[in-house]
C-alpha cells in the first residue's frame, strides 16, 4: 500500500528509521542555521552534492549507517559504513539483527566522519530525499553549505492531490520515467536523487517558458 502524506515528510523506511534515531525539527534547524527557504525554486549551482544516510543493521547496541556523497557528475566522493550509538528503534526489526560481526568490527564511529563531511560540504548545495538526513551532518557542515534542496518536497509542490502523493523514492523515479532502485545501497540512492533533481530542473525550465509565452500572449 502506498504511504500517505504525514506532517509534510516522506514516509519511507529509511526516513522513518532515521527519524527515530535522531530528533529532528527542520523548521528550527533552518532558522537557527540560516539555511535557505525550502520553498525556493530549484536553481543552478556551481557545486552540487547528493547526500543520503541509510540504515544497514543493528548489532550489540549499535546502529550501522551507510553515509554517501556523490557529485553532479555521479562521481562517488565518499561512502562509508559507520557505527552510530543510539536507541534501539521499532524499525530495527526490519533490519538484519545479526550482522556479520567480523565484517563490521572495524567500522568507525559516526563522529569520526565529521571532519570529512565538513570539508566536503563547504560551499556546496546539498540535495537530499527527506530532510532528516541533514540531522546526520555536523552543525559545522550545515553552516558552511551554500544551500539545500529536498527533491521530495519539490516533487510534492507539483501535485494537486496530496492524498495521492508518492512517498517512496521509487514512486517518483517511475513517474519520471526512470528505472526503480533494486538495491538499498546509499550510493545508488544518491544517483537516484540526482536523476530526480535534474529531471525537475528540466520541468522548471519548461514551466518558466510556458509562463513566459502565456504572459506574452496576454499582451
Amino acid at each position: 500500500m502506498r504511504s500517505r502524506r504525514t506532517r509534510g515528510v516522506p514516509s519511507d523506511f529509511f526516513n522513518d528509521y532515521l527519524r527515530q534515531l535522531r530528533a529532528f525539527d527542520p523548521g528550527a534547524l533552518s532558522s537557527s542555521l540560516g539555511l535557505p527557504d525550502w520553498s525556493e525554486s530549484l536553481e543552478d549551482a556551481q557545486r552540487i552534492l547528493f547526500f543520503t544516510v541509510r540504515p544497514v543493521g543493528y548489532l550489540n547496541g549499535s546502529h550501522f549507517l551507510q553515509v554517501a556523497l556523490t557529485d553532479e557528475l555521479s562521481n562517488t566522493l565518499f561512502s562509508a559504513v559507520a557505527r552510530f550509538n543510539g536507541p534501539e528503534v521499532a524499525a530495527s526489526r526490519m533490519l538484519p539483527l545479526t550482522l556479520d560481526e567480523a565484517a563490521y568490527r572495524g567500522a568507525p564511529d559516526f563522529k569520526s566522519l565529521e571532519r570529512i563531511l565538513i570539508d566536503m560540504c563547504a560551499g556546496a548545495y546539498v540535495v537530499v530525499f527527506g530532510r532528516v538526513c541533514l540531522a546526520f551532518l555536523p552543525e559545522a557542515a550545515l553552516i558552511r553549505l551554500e544551500g539545500v534542496r529536498c527533491v521530495w518536497e519539490k516533487f510534492s509542490s507539483y501535485l494537486v492531490d496530496a492524498m495521492d502523493e508518492p512517498m517512496e523514492i521509487n514512486d517518483i523515479l517511475v513517474q519520471a520515467g526512470f528505472s526503480a532502485l533494486r538495491t538499498n545501497d546509499a550510493v545508488a540512492r544518491t544517483h537516484a536523487i540526482r536523476e530526480i533533481y535534474y529531471w525537475m530542473l528540466e520541468l522548471e525550465t519548461e514551466f518558466q517558458e510556458q509562463a513566459r509565452m502565456s504572459s506574452q500572449a496576454l499582451h
